[in-house]
């Protein structure tokens, strides 16, 4: 209970039944009020009419159980957890999208949507101030710098040559 809350008051309401689900052969255990927040779940434990019953309630859900835990992980935090791959991405999608949780589907399309792509100079200092630092990044810059000025001074001297 919260310090501003009556503990008696707390202590009477009801806590959401625990249920017990096998999710592709992978077992998790949570609140039936963690469930009922994806319309696919609460549909499910909406066919059990009777709330007493619904506590210590054993659910199979015929799905991949693996990228299950991060929409069980979704469903009690309302965060969204990436994972490491595009591959794993794309997998929580399609559940996301079986358990009906637009937000988590929304997200992850995001997520997955091509972004721009940067020119290949961007990209290849990024590459080297990551691996190498800002100080040989300045130093190539510098080289840079200097044989361009240096062509410059080229031409310009064949120019006035050819005048």
């Amino acid at each position: 209970p919260r310090p501003t809350e009556d503990p008696k008051r707390a202590m009477k309401m009801p806590a959401s039944p625990i249920v017990y689900v096998d999710v592709g052969g992978v077992a998790y255990k949570t609140r039936a009020a963690t469930l009922a927040q994806s319309p696919t779940l609460a549909d499910l434990l909406d066919a059990e009419p009777d709330a007493d019953a619904a506590a210590g309630r054993h659910l199979f859900v015929d799905r991949d159980g693996e990228p299950f835990r991060l929409v069980l992980s979704f469903l009690r935090t309302r965060r969204v957890e990436l994972p490491a791959s595009r591959d794993e991405c794309r997998r929580l999608l399609c559940e996301a999208s079986f358990y009906r949780l637009a937000p988590l589907v929304a997200a992850l399309e995001d997520h997955l949507a091509p972004k721009p792509r940067k020119p290949w100079w961007t990209r290849a200092r990024e590459f080297f101030l990551d691996h190498y630092g800002k100080a040989l990044v300045a130093l190539l810059a510098k080289l840079l710098f200097n044989q361009l000025k240096k062509g410059a001074k080229a031409l310009s001297a064949r120019s006035s040559r050819r005048r």
